[in-house]
């Protein structure tokens, strides 16, 4: 829930980005024919792996994710965003005049010096765009709050996030908005990203109190792979905001976690790819 959170070589190296299946417009990289559920079966999942793991079995391949080392996200967290996030100045789950932001396009990140490890985000159009423009693909769908490479390397190094971040919501009861935000942020997540959990933290525990109290210490996922009430709560009542305004997803960003997801709604992608610098 929630509201409630490989090597890499040469100091001038960045771990990036790209590697994904198909780049072009006439061949999407999320496949309906995809089948299997995706992601990393542990304690908190309910499912065997048999049932869900790293591949899906797609009409042109069977997928199998990457998998990053601690020397990949120490890497991706050596990089510098140029510009700040422009976060909401309401909470957008409460703020009538909120509109959401479209959601269409690829969020390439741009290399500013490679010396200074800097980068600015942009979306794309297209993936032949954010090739020609020499950036580097981080996922699927517009840039937003998470789509930060620090966010990746904290998607990448906490698989599971549900309990943490309902922890935090906690906290965010007894001691307020404030606190809860702090403590989402010292998972790992850039301030902006933690913002937009925290506000989906609230809003879930607003909209799905009653339902995630039964559901506090059951799997994530049912015997036939569907979320537990709880989680299709959140879903239901918090996801199309925080999908919107965060940018970044696992199932956007190709990540696995401990809630297995349909390999249909996965989009295909590496971020293994080393850049180096060029003239």
């Amino acid at each position: 829930m929630k509201r409630f959170s490989t090597a890499v070589a040469g100091s001038v190296l960045l771990a990036l980005l790209v590697g994904i299946t198909g780049c072009s417009d006439e061949d999407p990289e999320v496949e309906e024919g995809c089948l299997g559920l995706f992601g990393i079966v542990g304690e908190s999942t309910g499912l065997d792996d048999d049932k869900c793991n790293r591949a899906c079995d797609c009409p042109d391949e069977e997928w199998q994710a990457p998998e990053y080392d601690a020397a990949f996200v120490e890497e991706l967290r050596q990089w510098t965003l140029v510009d700040e996030m422009q976060v909401p100045d309401e909470d957008p789950y409460v703020d009538e005049s909120f509109q959401l932001p479209p959601r269409d396009g690829y969020c390439g990140v741009v290399i500013e010096d490679f010396g200074d490890r800097t980068y600015s985000l942009q979306t794309f159009a297209t993936a032949d765009e954010l090739e020609e423009a020499g950036a580097r693909l981080t996922h699927q769908e517009a840039c937003g709050l998470c789509s930060t490479l620090e966010d990746l390397a904290t998607y990448i190094e906490h698989t599971e996030l549900t309990e943490p971040v309902r922890e935090c919501g906690m906290q965010g009861v007894f001691n307020g908005e404030e606190v809860q935000l702090d403590c989402i942020e010292e998972l790992g997540f850039s301030r902006s990203c933690a913002q937009i959990w925290s506000w989906n933290t609230t809003n879930t525990r607003e909209e799905c109190m009653s339902i995630c109290m039964q559901y506090m210490n059951e799997p994530h996922n049912e015997p036939d792979g569907s979320l537990n009430e709880c989680l299709q709560c959140d879903e239901d009542k918090s996801g199309e905001v925080f999908q919107a305004v965060a940018g970044r997803t696992r199932r956007n960003s190709g990540l696995p976690s401990a809630i297995c997801r349909p390999c249909a709604d996965l989009f295909r992608m590496s971020h293994l790819q080393v850049v180096e610098e060029t003239e």
